[in-house]
């Protein structure tokens, strides 16, 4: 899907995608196209804006709450002691 060049090309592409994991009879398959249906307009907006994502960005959030979490658990464990 994000090879696929140009906005409208994409767009068709996506579309077609959804369209046969409606018709699927895998329960999974079509909780699957609901939560990408749910989120198409932000990954058609990766070809809108010639493939610029904030990938990098949540990247980082995830490391810092990782950081946070780990820090939280050493607390806890420092009171318990």
């Amino acid at each position: 899907m994000y090879k696929i060049k140009g906005y409208n090309r994409a767009r068709k592409a996506f579309t077609k995608l959804t369209d046969r994991m409606g018709a699927s009879e895998l329960k999974e398959v079509k909780e699957l196209r609901t939560v990408l249906m749910s989120w198409r307009e932000e990954i058609l907006n990766y070809h809108r804006y010639n493939g610029i994502s904030n990938g990098r960005v949540e990247g980082f959030n995830r490391k810092a709450k990782l950081c946070q979490r780990k820090a939280s658990v050493i607390r806890s464990s420092r009171i318990t002691d």
